[in-house]
């Protein structure tokens, strides 16, 4: 098995945990890490590999072993739009959110086509960043949103002040959510704040709660 392969075997592992589409996320989460590891061990010089390891690392909160990683990617490969969007979302986590914008940017630049999920980290950013205007356009972009999208709509307009359009970004995301995620939390407070701390690794807990309490203002029970 080369690198390339394993490398994405740990980001479908990752992939797994991230989303809740399994029962047993701490093995998804374990194999990812394995994985990653083995694929960074058959080839060091592989950014591909490096920035799947980076993803993994970040979502472990091993936020300085995770910015080694995706810096070593960009150093083997700085025309990697890949591995500069993940740095980017990696800079987010830590909060760094208007420096991920410019690393956004800068893979534009190398790529005019946007990677599909491209909206998506850097809508992120503007959220982090406190842009909301600017998040609720980039979020928009997204055709044939995934249940995830819509809660991150949800909290920008909230924080916008636009309550009528929050909520109704909130229902959608409950009516996708509750059929996609293999465990829904319903009206479960403890469970979906467990969620979105699984799946949000910031390094500061302020910039979590503040998507908190944007999803509070629409409706979500936490």
């Amino acid at each position: 098995m080369n690198a390339v392969i394993t490398a994405y075997y740990a980001h479908y592992c990752f992939l797994d945990y991230n989303f809740g589409w399994v029962a047993d996320l701490d093995q998804s989460l374990a194999s990812a890490l394995e994985f990653a590891k083995k694929a960074v061990t058959l080839d060091d010089t592989d950014s591909t590999a490096r920035w799947i390891l980076s993803l993994v690392c970040t979502m472990m909160h091993n936020y300085g072993e995770a910015r080694a990683h995706i810096e070593k990617a960009l150093e083997f490969n700085p025309n990697d739009t890949e591995a500069r969007c993940i740095y980017g979302n990696v800079l987010s986590f830590i909060g760094e959110p208007e420096k991920a914008l410019e690393e956004f940017e800068i893979a534009k630049r190398h790529n005019p086509f946007d990677l599909s999920w491209l909206p998506w980290v850097k809508g992120m950013a503007y959220f982090t960043a406190r842009r909301y205007a600017e998040a609720i356009e980039t979020f928009s972009q997204i055709h044939d949103p995934n249940h995830e999208i819509n809660y991150w709509l949800a909290a920008s307009y909230a924080h916008a002040g636009q309550l009528t359009e929050a909520r109704a970004k909130l229902r959608e995301f409950l009516l996708i959510a509750e059929r996609d995620m293999a465990y829904f939390p319903d009206q479960n407070s403890q469970e979906w704040m467990n969620y979105l701390d699984r799946s949000l690794p910031y390094e500061d807990r302020r910039d979590l709660h503040h998507l908190c309490e944007g999803l509070r203002k629409a409706g979500l029970p936490i």
